[in-house]
């Protein structure tokens, strides 16, 4: 009889250490999974900013104003190249290509907002004050200036020709960091009098139509005019 109770208790107690056993590593899995593919996922640069590879440079995220609604993107900023402020001690120059001024790569390397996309660009509804100020203040860009040993009074800038640009102007998904941001001063030399971010504004029209109809990619048309805006101006005066 005891032999028989013991045979029918096998199963019994086979089956309990098979249930508890799986409780056991269940728990176990829910505790250490996490810190295991944590230490796979993709190593950050030496800055401590994520590395997103040979795409971008650093980037950031910043919470939106709870007011902001409706079709506006995650205010969100990824550089393309690794970015900090200029020191003090650091000088921003302006160069010349095709006559016409381009920003300090380094002071200025230009960057995207990586949740606006060609369905956004193309969206009817959206607008480019859904970015505006969203990373950064209008008072908060005045500092450019002095990167670019300009004056930021407005007298100055009136008498210069200046304006703050994104160098990928918002209507491209630039983004508004301060990395992105620029003063353009000056004219063309000739009796148009025409003033350089006026030409520049021509080049952003046309890449944001040529993005929309197709005809160029949003990446390619971000990084042409990060790289060079100038490279466009022909095109976009036909």
């Amino acid at each position: 009889m005891t032999k028989r109770l013991r045979r029918a208790e096998s199963p019994v107690l086979l089956t309990t250490l098979a249930v508890t056993l799986a409780i056991a590593s269940f728990l176990l899995a829910r505790r250490y999974l996490p810190l295991i593919f944590e230490s796979r996922s993709p190593s950050n640069t030496a800055s401590g900013h994520p590395d997103l590879g040979s795409a971008l440079g650093n980037s950031r995220t910043k919470d939106r104003d709870a007011s902001a609604t409706g079709n506006c993107p995650a205010c969100e900023t990824a550089y393309f190249s690794y970015w900090t402020p200029p020191g003090s001690s650091d000088v921003c120059a302006i160069y010349f290509a095709n006559g016409l001024p381009l920003p300090d790569r380094r002071c200025t390397p230009g960057a995207i907002n990586p949740s606006i996309t060609v369905d956004t660009l193309r969206d009817p509804l959206w607008r480019t004050r859904c970015t505006r100020g969203c990373d950064t203040s209008e008072s908060q860009k005045l500092i450019v200036y002095g990167w670019y040993q300009e004056t930021s009074n407005d007298a100055t800038q009136a008498a210069r020709n200046c304006e703050l640009d994104h160098l990928v102007p918002l209507e491209l998904g630039g983004s508004d960091g301060l990395g992105n941001v620029w003063p353009m001063c000056g004219g063309a030399d000739d009796p148009s009098g025409i003033k350089y971010f006026e030409i520049k504004d021509r080049v952003e029209n046309y890449l944001a139509r040529q993005v929309r109809t197709g005809e160029m990619t949003l990446s390619d048309a971000q990084r042409g005019i990060a790289s060079n805006w100038t490279q466009y101006v022909y095109a976009a005066s036909r």
